[in-house]
Formats: structure tokens, C-alpha cells, sequence
């Protein structure tokens, strides 16, 4: 799959009035982020929510107007008439739910990872791909943007080599995504290190030909 080529579906859902949108996980990324965000689109309207803490479902109830809340995404998606899904749910969670929202035939805009390694050979068994869109957010900002259209233009020349470091406070990830610090939602790297890899594929047009890590720590 193309993931510079725009992806086209084969059939097209006509929605009439604003869009009906479930949210799977309403925790600070969906209650600071994408709540207000969502706001400012005013055809777009949440209309349910699903995550399995109280607290959380009582923070959407107080939040949105009037949402349908469940305790589980399953049940959101079974009962609540929806357009689209927009998954913040931990990472070990985004494949079901995205299996469950494609079989549907739902739109989902998808947290990053988009499944943990264990996960992938699954990932060709979710029907249709084109129906998905991922949250790698980064490659639309300016700075990035810029950047982009230098390389494009040529005005770079020819880049052979590229270093690319993305620095981030440990900390302030870590307020926002604390599931994360958990082994098996892979962490800090799966969660963020998508980022470089997704925007050095997008500002170079180009696919890995290979991958390979190395960590260290420093005190």
C-alpha cells in the first residue's frame, strides 16, 4: 500500500447531517486534544463514547452533549447508529476495535500504533484499508511542510543520508499516556518512534529498504 497515494474507496457512504462519531477511549488525550478539536468542525458531532473506567465515562457524560455511553467498544459499535470511529484507546486494543469498526463498514481515524508487534500478521485480515486513517499528525505540520516542498523542489539537491532525532520530555508524555508505560502498550518508542519513521517515509517519498535500532540510557 501506496502511503503517499490517496486512498479511494470503492464505495461511498452518503452521510446526511453532521457526522456521527463514537470515541473508544476518553481519556486526557480525548478529553484535552481531540474533544476541543472536534468542537471547531462544525459538522462533526460525538454521539458516543465507550472506555471501561468510570471516571472516564463520567468525564465524557459531563463533557459532550448528551453522549451514549458504554463500558466497552463493542457494545458503542453494535448499538449507537455511527459514521465513524476515532480510536484512543490503548495501543493493545486498536486492532480489535478497527477489525470490529471495518467489518461495519466504518470510517476510523486511528491512534498511533497502530498494533503492537505481536499483531501484525493480523493486520491484512481487516477489510477495507481504505476506510482508515491514521493519526501521524506530524507530517502536516508547517515546519514539515516546509521542509517537504524544499526536498520536492530540489532546492536541497540530493539528499544520500538523512539523521533523524526526535527528542521528546519523558515526563509530559508520560501525563498524558500513562497506559503507555506499561510493557505490554509498548512504551514510549512504540508510541512515539512511528513519528520519525512515518515522516522520514513522507518528506523522502521513498520506503525503507531496512530497519534496524539500538537503545542506551544516560543518567
Amino acid at each position: 500500500m501506496d502511503p503517499h497515494r490517496p486512498l479511494v474507496r470503492t464505495s461511498r457512504r452518503t452521510v446526511s447531517g453532521p457526522l456521527r462519531l463514537g470515541i473508544a477511549g476518553f481519556g486526557r488525550l480525548a478529553r484535552d486534544y481531540y474533544v476541543p478539536a472536534l468542537r471547531t468542525i462544525p459538522d462533526a458531532r460525538v454521539v458516543a463514547v465507550a472506555d471501561p473506567l468510570s471516571e472516564s465515562r463520567a468525564a465524557a457524560s459531563e463533557r459532550l452533549s448528551s453522549p451514549e455511553v458504554y463500558s466497552d467498544s463493542a457494545a458503542m459499535l453494535e448499538r449507537s447508529r455511527l459514521d465513524a470511529v476515532l480510536v484512543a484507546s490503548p495501543p493493545s486494543t486498536h486492532l480489535p476495535i478497527w477489525r470490529d469498526a471495518a467489518r461495519r463498514g466504518l470510517a476510523v481515524f486511528l491512534e498511533k500504533p497502530v498494533v503492537l508487534s505481536s499483531q501484525i500478521s493480523e493486520i491484512e485480515r481487516v477489510n477495507p484499508l481504505p476506510r482508515l486513517m491514521l493519526d501521524f499528525n506530524r507530517r502536516f505540520w508547517p515546519t514539515y511542510q516546509r521542509v517537504g516542498g524544499l526536498l520536492r523542489s530540489g532546492a536541497l539537491g540530493n539528499p544520500v543520508e538523512v539523521d533523524f532525532r526526535l527528542h521528546t520530555d519523558i515526563l509530559s508524555w508520560s501525563t498524558v499516556t500513562r497506559h503507555r508505560l506499561a510493557p505490554e502498550e509498548g512504551g514510549i518508542l512504540h508510541d512515539l518512534g512511528g513519528h520519525a519513521i512515518d515522516l522520514a517515509i513522507d518528506l523522502f517519498r521513498n520506503e525503507p529498504e531496512t530497519v534496524t535500532a539500538e537503545s542506551g540510557s544516560r543518567r
